[in-house]
C-alpha cells in the first residue's frame, strides 16, 4: 500500500472545529462540516478522518454521519463516543469504512475484538494520544486530561496483539502547532509496531509529509494543514494533490 495523505476533521456539537494541542479552551469554529466536506469531496484525498471530540459525553451525532456518508464519496473513518457494538455497527452500516478506537483501548478491549470479528481487522484503527514531556513520551488520556504512568513501548507492543489494521498515534504537543513533525518519534514507533502506522502532529509544509514517510509512517493525518497555513491563521482550504506532487516521486 502506498503512503496515504489524510485530511482530518474534528467535530463538536455538529460543528467543524479547530483545536490546538488538545487544549479545549483553544476550540475555534471553522464552519459547517457538511459544506466543508463537500469541498474536500472534489479534492484528491486518499481518505477522510472524522473525530467527534465531544461524542463521549454528548453521544454520537448519527444524523450528521448519515448526511456525510450520503454525500461524500471518499473512504471515511470515524472515531468518538462509541460505547457498544451496536453503535459501531450502525456507523459501518451508514457507509463508513473504518472505526477509530481511542478510549476503548483502555476501557473495553472486548468491544474492539467483537467488532473485528464481525467486520474484519481492516475496519479497525487503534488511536493513541501521546504527549512529550522532558524528552519522554507518555500516553495522554484526553477524556480525563491525565498523563498515564504506563510504559509507551510496552503499551504499543500490546496493541500489536489486537486485531486491527492500523495504529494511529498523535503527538498532542504538536497538534495544530505548525512546528514540524517529530521524525525521531516516527522512527521509534515504527520499530515497535508491525501494523500500518498513521502519524499526526506538527505538519507545517508540504515536504513534511514526505519526511514522515521516509521516517517510517505509512500514512499521515493532519487536522490543520488542509484548512489553514499557519497557527491561528485564516481558513484556507488546500487540496492534498499539491502534497502528492511532493511525495509521488515517492520515498
Amino acid at each position: 500500500m502506498r503512503p496515504r495523505i489524510i485530511p482530518g476533521f474534528q467535530i463538536s456539537k455538529g460543528e467543524l472545529v479547530h483545536i490546538i494541542e488538545f487544549n479545549k479552551n483553544s476550540k475555534r469554529y471553522i464552519g459547517d462540516p457538511l459544506n466543508t466536506l463537500r469541498i474536500f469531496n472534489q479534492f484528491d484525498c486518499d481518505e477522510i478522518s472524522i473525530v467527534d471530540v465531544d461524542a463521549w459525553k454528548n453521544g454520537i451525532n448519527f444524523g450528521l454521519l448519515e448526511k456525510i456518508s450520503e454525500e461524500i464519496f471518499l473512504p471515511l473513518s470515524y472515531g468518538g463516543g462509541i460505547k457498544d457494538i451496536n453503535e459501531a455497527s450502525k456507523i459501518i452500516g451508514l457507509g463508513f469504512e473504518k472505526i477509530i478506537f481511542n478510549d476503548t483501548i483502555f476501557s473495553n478491549i472486548n468491544l474492539i475484538e467483537e467488532f473485528a470479528e464481525n467486520f474484519g481487522s481492516q475496519a479497525v484503527v487503534l488511536k493513541v494520544n501521546v504527549v512529550k514531556s522532558q524528552n519522554i513520551y507518555k500516553i495522554y488520556d484526553h477524556k480525563n486530561d491525565l498523563i498515564l504512568d504506563e510504559n509507551l513501548e510496552l503499551f504499543l507492543k500490546k496493541l500489536n496483539n489486537i486485531k486491527a489494521s492500523e495504529i494511529s498515534v498523535i503527538v498532542t504537543n504538536l497538534d495544530g502547532s505548525f512546528s514540524g513533525p517529530d521524525l525521531f518519534f516516527i522512527n521509534y514507533v515504527k520499530k515497535i509496531i508491525d501494523k500500518h502506522f498513521i502519524y499526526s502532529g506538527g505538519i507545517s509544509k508540504e515536504t513534511d509529509f514526505k519526511d514522515c514517510f521516509k521516517a517510517g509512517a505509512n500514512a499521515v493525518i493532519s487536522n490543520n494543514f488542509f484548512i489553514m497555513k499557519k497557527k491561528n491563521g485564516g481558513i484556507i482550504f488546500s487540496n492534498p494533490k499539491d502534497v502528492k506532487r511532493q511525495t509521488d516521486d515517492r520515498v
